[in-house]
């Protein structure tokens, strides 16, 4: 695994990583949506996730 400074999506900020998100046309900061799409297309068969 190669790390590469300030690329980092955990342990910043919202704001940071909204800032250096590639999709600048959505308020909500891409990793957050792509965890709820995944969210919303697979656990909606586990019972109590929502």
């Amino acid at each position: 695994m190669i790390l590469i400074p300030g690329g980092s999506i955990f342990g910043q900020s919202l704001e940071d990583t909204y800032k250096y998100s590639r999709d600048k046309n959505s308020l909500v900061p891409l990793i957050v949506r792509q965890c709820c799409d995944y969210l919303l297309e697979h656990g909606l068969t586990f019972v109590g996730l929502f």
